[in-house]
């Protein structure tokens, strides 16, 4: 990850100002959430997969546990 902590009047910042801490920050939550947003669509695929196709709902359901 690189992130910019130095000013320059020729170069916009959504946050008004460079903080290096500040937008390690935002990164990390940006990604963090993005992640999600492809884990949950890959999730409501694999769903309406296994509601399909029978063999699939079969092979991946979890074993049960006592």
């Amino acid at each position: 990850m690189v992130v910019r902590c130095f000013e320059d009047p020729n170069v916009t910042h959504v946050e008004g100002n460079p903080d290096p801490a500040r937008d390690i920050e935002i990164i990390g939550i940006e990604l963090g959430l993005a992640d999600l947003a492809t884990l949950t669509k890959r999730l409501d695929k694999l769903d309406r997969e296994a509601r399909s196709n029978p063999k699939v709902r079969l092979s991946s359901t979890p074993p049960r546990t006592s």
